[in-house]
């Protein structure tokens, strides 16, 4: 999914653990940005999930920064 959040337009996904490992969010993703043209397009992951920045940066994005979470009200 893509959606827009503080004024970036952010890409998102979410696979279930039995599917970890198999490569379908890599291929997921892949797909997803052929049918999603909208640029810039972003993500964001913590650092500590290494699997999903591997996803990311199997699909051409690059981390450009590191930031605590602190949620806007």
């Amino acid at each position: 999914m893509s959606f827009e959040y503080l004024g970036d337009l952010l890409v998102g996904y979410w696979i279930g653990k039995v599917f970890w490992g198999r490569g379908i969010a890599t291929a997921a993703l892949t797909e997803f940005l052929r049918r999603q043209t909208a640029r810039p397009l972003n993500a964001r992951a913590a650092k500590d999930n290494l699997a999903s920045l591997r996803v990311l940066q199997k699909c051409g994005f690059v981390v450009t920064g590191a930031d605590k979470f602190c949620p806007r009200s």
